[in-house]
This record gives C-alpha cells, structure tokens and sequence, in this order.
C-alpha cells in the first residue's frame, strides 16, 4: 500500500480565501469608477445554495469554511 500525503484542509482553506480574496482586489483596482455589480435577485444565490445543499451537502460545508476564513481575514485587515 502506498504512503498516504497528509493534507491540511484548514490551511488549503485558508490560501484559498486569501487568493479569492486577492482576486476580488485585484477586480476592484482595475475596474475604478465603474458601479459594483448588483444581482438582479438577491435570493438567487440563496436558492442555488438550497439546491446545493440537496444534492452535494459537503460541498456547502467546504463553501461556508471558506467564506468564514474570509471574513476572518478581512476582519483582521481592519
């Protein structure tokens, strides 16, 4: 049997934000001036999660880890 590679999920959680989030910067730098995008209907995203949560429920927990590592690291910039 082969050796098994450890894998810190926290950590890859956690580059994962930072790079999101560097994205997300890097989006607001180049587009200046120009209005943010507003979704047509806010409850979209709620009902794509919903959907979501039916059918891959791991994905949602590894999507809600992901975006408290964001706040977290937003709140720490502040």
């Amino acid at each position: 049997m082969s050796k098994l590679i450890p894998f810190n999920a926290r950590q890859r959680r956690r580059e994962t934000a930072a790079y999101a989030l560097a994205l997300s910067a890097r989006w607001q730098r180049l587009n200046k001036g120009k209005p943010s995008p507003r979704p047509d209907r806010p409850e979209h995203l709620g009902n794509m999660l919903q959907r979501l949560t039916v059918k891959q429920p791991a994905v949602v927990l590894a999507l809600t880890n992901l975006i408290a590592d964001m706040l977290e690291e937003l709140d720490q910039e502040q």
